[in-house]
């Protein structure tokens, strides 16, 4: 878990001064005020989240089959666990059709045991991807990243284990596309800081769009993109998030909110 240490610069990001004079002469930091009338800007956010977690570059692949093999190598471990598990597959077994269906589910099985539950349905699903690249692409991903949006979906999702933020995130990282590939936990921080008001439960697109009106460039939505998803997968969890560690506690309303129903329940 990061270290509470670096929460001043977040701070510091916030439009508002952060430190009044007290009467004394020293410095206190104000409540947040949820309702203070100017938007969040991802900038800021992304910002913090830089200085929280640190320089975290996107994970590369050798082709778009790569990073559907990826997509399925672990299931429900850290980030960290999940990129030493397919480098250990990527080294062990390779990364074409006919590398996974040339090792077969023992040897597939062996080289993805430490990515989480079920390693069998892990390598079942790896090699029905392998077998379907072959027989239904020709053995080669790589065109499809110049079909229209739709097209490219539908190709990608039909894979197991891909679901269309991750279609997106291939997208993006493979085809050079200018996406914002929100997956669960970056989906949820975007709507938790309140990026999209519609007073109903977003939909993916709306929370695209969110991101893409802030974000106009490929870089910096591809970055935006990795730090909310590792800030949401590590901090911004869903069931117990840690907004008294989160470096974006002074712009999120959410949190604001949960700080005041702590504070009238008796809560430090």
């Amino acid at each position: 878990m990061p270290e509470r240490a670096r929460e001043p610069f977040a701070e510091g990001l916030d439009p508002a001064p952060v430190q009044q004079a007290s009467r004394d002469g020293a410095a206190t930091t104000p409540e947040f005020v949820p309702d203070r009338g100017w938007p969040i800007h991802l900038d800021s956010v992304c910002l913090a989240l830089e200085h929280f977690h640190g320089l975290v570059p996107p994970p590369r692949f050798p082709s778009v089959f790569a990073a559907v093999l990826e997509q399925n190598v672990s299931w429900r471990v850290s980030r960290l666990r999940r990129r030493a598990v397919w480098a250990q597959f990527a080294e062990t077994i390779g990364v074409t059709p006919d590398d996974v269906l040339e090792a077969g589910p023992d040897a597939i099985e062996r080289a993805i045991q430490g990515g989480g539950l079920r390693p069998d349905l892990r390598a079942a699903r790896l090699i029905h991807a392998a077998r379907s690249c072959r027989v239904d692409f020709g053995g080669d991903l790589d065109w499809v990243v110049a079909l229209p949006l739709a097209g490219v979906r539908a190709a990608l999702t039909s894979f197991p284990g891909v679901e269309v933020a991750a279609a997106d995130w291939i997208l993006a990282l493979c085809g050079g596309w200018s996406i914002a590939a929100l997956g669960p936990p970056a989906a949820r921080l975007v709507t938790r800081l309140g990026l999209v008001e519609n007073g109903a439960v977003p939909s993916y697109e709306q929370l695209q769009q969110a991101v893409h009106d802030q974000i106009p460039n490929s870089s910096g939505r591809l970055r935006a993109t990795t730090l909310l998803d590792i800030h949401g997968s590590t901090v911004c969890t869903s069931a117990s998030p840690g907004c008294d560690l989160c470096v974006l506690r002074r712009l999120c309303p959410t949190g604001a909110a949960l700080r005041v129903a702590a504070r009238q329940r008796g809560s430090p």
